[in-house]
């Protein structure tokens, strides 16, 4: 299975913890669209600029 990005390519980061938040805003700096990330519990906030979500359900 292959998965195919491109420059419209839009990510949504599951989990943003120390680790998580370390590699999404490397992501950001290189020009990937982080559109949002998961963060149980903080549903309707930023973190970074990132919205978050509780789930993706």
């Amino acid at each position: 299975m292959s998965i195919l990005v491109d420059e419209k390519t839009r990510v949504l980061v599951q989990g943003l913890g120390r680790e998580g938040g370390f590699h999404a805003q490397q992501c950001i700096a290189y020009g990937t669209q982080v559109v949002g990330a998961v963060k149980p519990g903080k549903g309707g906030t930023r973190q970074d600029g990132i919205p978050l979500f509780n789930s993706v359900a």
